[in-house]
């Protein structure tokens, strides 16, 4: 079992992580990662490394290789639907709007406030 976790860094580590499992050396069969659901990103990258989404519990998503068998109900099936495409322009106005009350949004180009 191997735990990562350096928040501001997944794409980069995700990215040697797979670079010794593309290898040969390592392919887990089931990967937790946690998935704010604020884009589609992860979820298209490790699509595109041959493992397909399983479950989700809280913030976790559930991906297993693609030639595992299993069987997912259509709650959860219509549970990612609505997580990850229905709701998903409306978490994006949520965050703005959030950005907006406390000051924190900035007009690309303009330098914030000194810390």
């Amino acid at each position: 079992m191997s735990t990562i976790f350096e928040p501001d860094r997944e794409a980069d580590l995700r990215e040697a992580f797979f670079a010794h499992a593309g290898a040969g050396y390592w392919r887990p069969r089931l990967i937790l990662v946690e998935d704010l659901a604020m884009n589609l990103r992860l979820h298209r990258d490790l699509r595109s490394r041959g493992y397909k989404w399983m479950r989700r519990t809280g913030l976790k998503s559930g991906y297993v290789a693609h030639d595992t068998p299993v069987t997912i109900a259509l709650r959860d099936r219509l549970r990612f639907e609505r997580k990850h495409d229905l709701s998903l322009p409306f978490r994006h106005l949520r965050a703005a709007s959030r950005r907006l009350r406390h000051g924190t949004w900035l007009p690309r180009g303009k330098p914030g406030p000194a810390p």
